[in-house]
């Protein structure tokens, strides 16, 4: 099925499901239709003779550029993890060996959507992403976010008529972060069966139940699908997320991340990935993106480390399937980053990124930090 936004015009249609077709490697020809939101692929299709007993379909045959090797790869961008950020670098930094899949780039009506719902669509990759963050930084980020950034408020204005969010929640940061947990917590979600209801629920803004575990479970192929829906068990989002042909990275070892991603694309390391001397932070640095949305690095004002044991054990109550799945798959990213550390004879985990995710995890992610002591 075409996703909403495709389906508003036949030059939108005609390039998701070209894009979908190009994924699959005996597909040749498409049929779509706007009304019917449909998107069929074929092996073998003879434009000349084409039945028309249902209207409103349009079908078309593919030349497929045998000269384009690029790497394929799809960018999972979970709200909030570093996905425009990641998007940006790799765009920049991949030097012409790499298509994106998803997101703002190609496919500007698939970011922040369910993963299997992509995968799907796109059997053909090379490799698929996969970024987790420390849940309850996750959570702090979501709320400074729909609480203090003006863009999010003009989306919510036009989702409620008004930006509820801000009356709702406000007062002190950490007053509005506590009243925020409490309804989310608070919220049945058996009745959640519309997306707008689900958007009133949330005020327009992010659910913080589980997002992380939602977008690597969720089946909707809907723009932002991952924001909002049920949620899946931590066990379905790691046989998702520890597949194979999946790139893990974790966003406090985002340079790291980033550097294990271009490498798998084009078996080169960058000279900016090569950590210095005694694991300290590389001479030549990449020139990282840090989208921020709009947001002042003075709203970023609510340390997590010194937040009340009330709030934090709030925002573990509402993060404990992400704290499961983040467990995990940072264990995994950093056993593939140590894999490319191997292949390419360089350390690409300095210890300055290995500090920032020991201070994040701190006694919360007990697996998580036995590890990254080891390797400091």
């Amino acid at each position: 099925m075409l996703g909403k936004g495709a389906a508003k015009s036949w030059e939108a249609a005609a390039a998701e499901c070209k894009e979908r077709c190009e994924g699959c490697a005996r597909c040749s020809a498409v049929s779509l239709s706007l009304k019917y939101r449909d998107c069929s692929w074929f092996s073998e299709c003879n434009t000349s003779a084409l039945l028309h007993e249902v209207r409103g379909f349009r079908s078309l045959r593919l030349r497929r550029n045998q000269g384009d090797d690029r790497k394929r790869i799809f960018l999972l961008h979970i709200p909030k993890v570093a996905g425009a950020s990641l998007q940006s670098d790799v765009t920049q930094l991949s030097r012409g060996h790499t298509r994106l899949l998803g997101g703002e780039w190609i496919r500007p009506e698939r970011s922040e959507t369910c993963f299997p719902a992509v995968v799907a669509s796109f059997p053909r990759l090379d490799l698929r992403t996969v970024m987790v963050r420390s849940p309850r930084h996750h959570v702090v980020s979501m709320f400074s976010h729909c609480r203090d950034n003006p863009l999010a408020h003009r989306l919510m204005k036009r989702l409620q008529g008004e930006p509820v969010f801000t009356s709702r929640f406000g007062g002190s940061r950490a007053a509005g972060l506590g009243a925020w947990l409490s309804h989310h917590a608070s919220v049945d979600r058996s009745v959640l069966r519309t997306e707008r209801k689900e958007a009133e629920l949330s005020y327009g803004c992010y659910d913080p139940f589980n997002l992380q575990t939602r977008a690597l479970t969720c089946s909707s192929d809907r723009m932002f699908a991952s924001h909002r829906g049920p949620v899946g068990t931590a066990q379905a989002a790691l046989s998702n997320a520890l597949a194979t042909g999946v790139v893990l990275g974790v966003v406090e070892l985002y340079r790291a991340s980033l550097c294990a991603i271009l490498f798998r694309v084009s078996q080169t390391l960058l000279d900016g990935c090569r950590c210095g001397a005694g694991g300290s932070a590389p001479a030549a640095p990449l020139g990282l993106t840090k989208e921020t949305h709009g947001m002042k690095e003075t709203a970023h004002t609510l340390p997590v480390h010194a937040l009340a044991p009330g709030l934090l054990a709030a925002m573990d109550n509402v993060t404990a399937l992400d704290r499961e799945v983040f467990s995990a798959v940072a264990l995994r990213a950093i056993d593939d980053m140590r894999d490319v550390e191997r292949s390419a004879s360089a350390r690409i985990v300095c210890a300055d990124e290995l500090r920032v995710l020991l201070r994040n995890v701190g006694s919360y992610v007990p697996e998580v930090r036995q590890r990254v002591e080891s390797l400091l």
